[in-house]
């Protein structure tokens, strides 16, 4: 649970106490109401990130394939930002020695948010090139609306006694925000401590997209799996419909498949449909689907292909499987793997059946 430390104005000496056990921030009475309550938003969305990637960790620890996210800690990188060069050094200064952090530094003319170094970053550490009343802060929502920094951490340098600017900033997306003259240690804490919540958020979305290509890729080949070719092929069905350009959908069974895994073992029947599906998604194009969706049997679509072109595609797959030779046994003994494929023309009509049956 975050915990917010009030503390009385002028008692600034317990900041770094209070960061190093573990509380999110602390504020100084009197706290106006806006900076309260964006302080407490903050922390809450913070808050609903960790929850998240606890609860994923936990899940796939259970099913036994996840390590802990602290497995994952690499050093941070830090994207410092000012427009002052005596900032960027003093700053600079006080990270020397820290080895956590991997730091670069920018005056506002030469920054490019696009620059591959600057996509890389875990945390943006930014000095407003106008502070006081006039303080710009649209570099937080600019770094929000681009792709390649929206999940980066934003932590603000700013004078003392900014309430309004320091509310204003966090709910723009600032994660957290220190002051002009904050210690060394205080500094390092609070980098530290968004620098690991940007690393771990990093690594929930990897998990959410491994997930997902996981939920659609048959495991031993690599390609598509049933669950992703049969709505790929209805949305293939509609385009040809509406183009008039038919598509083309085989089925392919290789022959005697079992005669291999009975003979040789089924690590050399896992070495065949391996080899066999770099064939077909070696020979076919981009805009193909080529998918596994039994055991030894493979789909095939092609868009916008009438029939005499299917058959071609089908005789050249064909043949391409049975003329090479796969060298796979135990012994190295070549195996010829032949065929056989089922050929069907959809989107010819909008009274066709869908795809199941096409496919039976």
């Amino acid at each position: 649970m975050p915990v917010l430390i009030l503390a009385a104005e002028g008692d600034g000496s317990i900041v770094t106490d209070v960061l190093r056990t573990g509380a999110e921030d602390v504020l100084f009475r009197p706290v106006a109401d806006q900076h309260l309550l964006a302080g407490i938003r903050r922390v809450m969305r913070a808050k609903t990130t960790r929850e998240e990637a606890r609860l994923r960790e936990d899940t796939d620890r259970v099913l036994g394939f996840a390590d802990p996210i602290s497995t994952f800690e690499r050093r941070i990188n830090l994207t410092m930002l000012s427009p002052n060069p005596q900032i960027l050094y003093h700053t600079k200064q006080q990270l020397k020695g820290r080895n956590q952090f991997n730091t670069q530094t920018f005056m506002w003319n030469e920054f490019d948010p696009e620059h591959e170094s600057v996509a890389a970053s875990d945390i943006f550490l930014v000095t407003p090139p106008q502070l006081g009343a006039g303080c710009d802060l649209s570099v937080i929502t600019d770094l929000r609306s681009r792709s390649s920094t929206r999940h980066a951490a934003i932590v603000l340098v700013l004078p003392m006694h900014q309430d309004a600017i320091v509310s204003f900033a966090l709910d723009l997306g600032a994660d957290d925000v220190v002051s002009q003259n904050c210690t060394q240690e205080e500094l390092a804490l609070r980098l530290g401590r968004q620098g690991r919540r940007a690393q771990a958020g990093a690594y929930l979305r990897n998990l959410v997209a491994d997930g997902l290509r996981a939920a659609v890729s048959d495991p031993l080949t690599g390609l598509y799996n049933r669950r992703y070719a049969i709505p790929h092929l209805e949305r293939m069905q509609e385009t040809a419909l509406v183009t008039s350009k038919p598509f083309t959908l085989m089925l392919l069974d290789l022959d005697h498949f079992k005669l291999v895994n009975d003979t040789f073992g089924h690590s050399v029947g896992d070495a065949v449909l391996i080899e066999v599906a770099n064939r077909l998604r070696d020979n076919l194009r981009a805009i193909d689907l080529v998918a596994r969706i039994g055991g030894e049997e493979f789909l095939v679509a092609m868009p916008a292909t009438d029939l005499d072109e299917g058959r071609a595609a089908a005789n050249r797959l064909r043949q391409i499987i049975y003329d090479t030779r796969i060298e796979c046994a135990a012994d190295h003994t070549p195996l010829k793997i032949s065929v056989s494929i089922g050929m069907v023309l959809g989107g010819l009509s909008t009274t066709e059946p869908d795809v199941h049956m096409l496919i039976a």
